[in-house]
């Protein structure tokens, strides 16, 4: 997000885009090389080397005598070249293969506004092998009687430009286009030879083309206003098809092509009652072609400057969200031969929030920060009998569920508080402490409550890193940086062995559904 919507990156701004921290936990070496040259001029080329690939990228003006500039980064799988030379980190055949390209090119004018271009992509493919599994270990990647082979390609490319119309009026249009695609093979292994068999085939591809635009208006040092509109036009084909119980059969349960479109159109004000208390308020209008679902969403925020460095801020919100696209066009095979498609006419999930905050200051360079949030989830997609079952789980699992006939009757809920402790980087050092106490409960069909998957009940996260400075005049620094994640486990629905047992397939005991907990999670980097 950063690397995109940014005009002008600095070296820092680029390391932290390109380079962000979830993915740098566990850096094997760094490598920096800045080259000058002009007198204006200065091409910077950064890379790195860690266990989540081998990247390079580079920023810097067109030319000396230009305001334009570019950045491009590049990144390649550190494990698949590892497996290539023969290096064995305990996966067995489970190894990851992905690479991608990300740039921005950024071209201000004199009197035409400024323009942006800017663009990512990526390819990725992973075999969860059970035919090369190693079955006397615990430690499995994927299940030993299947061989899954996902492949994957996904990237955006667009153009942004921004136009000051006048002192107190400016405009920015974007226009772009997107691509989503997954292809999913899986293989059965014979339980007496283990000689594959073709199980289940799935090719899901979304393309999306998105019109943005938004208009800033400054009335006077009190009064603002935003408007603005998205329109995102997905052109999709959904394949999804798996062999039936006799053996010799396909069932097609995805069989879709064609297009939709999403619209949304918002306003927002912003009232100044006085240096000390902020208003903000909004409307959101989203439509879905597909079905003709319709929603109205109100917004407002209050904030309140307590004294200098402490603020206080109310603010609720009306949301709404379309189903994971795929979900709609699931099909299901009637009597007579015929093929329906069970939720197509699904409504969107509705949200209603409510965030209680108090910020503080402490000189120039703490800050801490305490939240409070209620979260009301309804007309989420239920079965339409009594089930435990809840789309609020969805991305628990690899797949999406293909669960038909859904309506939206089911309920969530979710609250907790949030505390931030941060120092920004002074004095050649910086920590970054959050915690949060949440629960996280759904409703299905059946009318019980119930943890969702993600309740985990309770995130820590502690980040600090110092530079030490040294050598000759002290232009060497050496970096040394911590982090550590102690999270609560997620919820899972038991196995129900016995039966598993006898119909030769997994049966999970569906009115327990997530009751019981994995064990928590603990991580530290340096």
């Amino acid at each position: 997000v950063s690397m995109l919507n940014n005009n002008v990156l600095s070296r820092s701004d680029f390391m932290t885009a390109a380079f962000p921290a979830q993915y740098g936990n566990a850096v094997a070496g760094v490598f920096d090389l800045n080259l000058r040259h002009g007198n204006n001029e200065k091409h910077e080329f950064l890379g790195q080397i860690g266990f989540n690939g081998f990247e390079i990228g580079a920023e810097g003006p067109f030319s000396k005598n230009s305001k334009a500039s570019y950045l491009v980064n590049y990144r390649y799988s550190t494990l698949g070249v590892f497996d290539a030379l023969g290096v064995d980190f305990g996966t067995g055949a489970a190894v990851p293969e992905y690479q991608d390209l990300s740039f921005k090119i950024d071209i201000p004018t004199a009197n035409a506004g400024r323009f942006s271009v800017f663009g990512m992509g990526g390819i990725s493919s992973i075999d969860l092998l059970g035919s090369a599994a190693d079955t006397t270990s615990t430690d499995l990647f994927g299940d030993e009687n299947e061989d899954i082979r996902p492949r994957y390609r996904t990237g955006v490319i667009g153009i942004s430009h921004k136009l000051l119309l006048n002192e107190k009026t400016s405009q920015t249009l974007t226009l772009a286009a997107s691509h989503a695609w997954e292809s999913v093979t899986i293989d059965s292994l014979s339980q007496l030879d283990r000689t594959p068999v073709f199980q289940n085939g799935i090719t899901n591809q979304t393309n999306k083309y998105s019109l943005i635009y938004q208009l800033n208006r400054k009335f006077n040092a009190k009064n603002n206003l935003r408007i603005g509109a998205y329109l995102d036009l997905y052109d999709f084909e959904y394949r999804d098809s798996v062999l039936a119980a006799n053996g010799e059969d396909f069932i097609q349960l995805k069989n879709s092509s064609g297009t939709t479109l999403l619209s949304q159109a918002y306003a927002q004000w912003q009232h100044r009652f006085s240096d000390r208390l902020t208003l903000n308020t909004g409307i959101n209008l989203l439509h879905l072609s597909l079905n003709n679902s319709l929603s109205i969403e109100p917004r407002a925020g209050l904030r309140y400057q307590v004294n200098q460095g402490q603020f206080v801020n109310l603010g609720y919100g009306y949301h709404s969200q379309i189903q994971p696209m795929p979900v709609y066009f699931l099909e299901t095979n009637e009597p007579g031969g015929g093929i329906r498609r069970g939720n197509e006419e699904l409504g969107f999930t509705r949200s209603q929030h409510l965030v209680l905050g108090y910020d503080r200051t402490f000189g120039a360079d703490i800050r801490m920060k305490a939240e409070g949030y209620f979260q009301w989830l309804s007309k989420v997609p239920v079965d339409p009998f009594a089930s435990s079952f809840s789309l609020l789980n969805t991305g628990a699992d690899f797949g999406l569920p293909d669960n038909t006939d859904l309506v939206n009757e089911g309920t969530g809920r979710n609250y907790g508080v949030e505390l931030t402790l941060e120092k920004f980087f002074s004095r050649n050092y910086y920590f970054l402490l959050t915690g949060s106490l949440f629960d996280s409960q759904y409703r299905g069909s059946d009318e019980v409550w119930r943890n969702t998957a993600f309740n985990g009940r309770y995130v820590v996260n502690a980040l600090a890193g110092r530079e030490i400075p040294f050598g000759n005049g002290k232009k060497n620094t050496l970096a040394i940086d911590w982090k550590l994640t102690l999270a609560g486990g997620r919820y899972v629905t038991p196995i129900d062995l016995i039966a598993s047992r006898e119909l030769g397939r997994e049966v999970r005991v569906n009115d327990q559904a997530y009751s019981e907990q994995f064990g928590d999670y603990f991580r530290t980097d340096i």
